[in-house]
């Protein structure tokens, strides 16, 4: 059996005002984020990059990361976070 078994898992969607600012921040956890609204840029190992809508950003744990929310309108993104505890040596 192909199995995978997650401590806490929760998510949500969330809106930030023009110019707000996440982070920086190191997670606990994996976060999964969709951009639905906005174009903010993201930061992590000190790289960075626009995220239009429709992005798709998986982050580790230990990752350290800063979102700069889109300066000229609303960015409206979806997450989840999740920590495994196992995961199937077939994936």
């Amino acid at each position: 059996m192909q199995s995978i078994k997650t401590t806490h898992c929760y998510a949500g969607i969330s809106v930030y005002r023009p110019g707000d600012v996440l982070g920086p921040r190191t997670l606990a956890d994996y976060e999964t984020v969709l951009i639905i609204e906005g174009a903010p840029l993201y930061e992590t190992d000190g790289q960075s990059q626009v995220l239009e809508p429709g992005s798709i950003v998986l982050a580790q744990p230990g990752g350290r990361e800063t979102y700069h929310w889109d300066t000229t309108t609303l960015t409206r993104h979806a997450f989840l976070h999740f920590n495994l505890n196992r995961l199937s040596p077939h994936w």
